[in-house]
């Protein structure tokens, strides 16, 4: 299937992956098309989020083994952390709703079942 072969990697929400849910409720090469933009464009957007995840534990280690702890530097980087996440859901959430959208009310039906 087409959207298979493009998503390798899968976005996985819920357990699930999105190609897996798109391929059961029959999607046209067109929606496919459409939905595979939009799951792009989320992998695009949300990758520099992710990696600037990968710095955390080194950051928290940093702080933590200082000679004097920083409490202030440490709730800094947790406020920042959780609005990278808060930015992700708002991401995930606007390319969920712009799926929803290319689908058929009957193909959403069945995308619900699959949840």
């Amino acid at each position: 299937m087409h959207m298979q072969a493009n998503f390798r990697d899968g976005m996985g929400f819920g357990g699930h992956n999105f190609e897996c849910m798109f391929g059961e409720v029959d999607a046209t090469p067109e929606q496919e098309d459409k939905l595979e933009a939009i799951m792009d464009k989320f992998r695009d957007d949300v990758r520099p989020i992710k990696c600037g995840f990968r710095d955390t534990r080194d950051d928290v280690a940093k702080l933590l083994g200082a000679a004097t702890i920083d409490r202030e530097a440490v709730e800094k980087l947790r406020a920042e952390r959780i609005a990278a996440v808060d930015e992700v859901s708002r991401k995930l959430t606007t390319a969920l709703l712009d799926a929803a959208a290319v689908l058929t009310a009957e193909q959403r039906a069945e995308l619900v079942e699959l949840f």
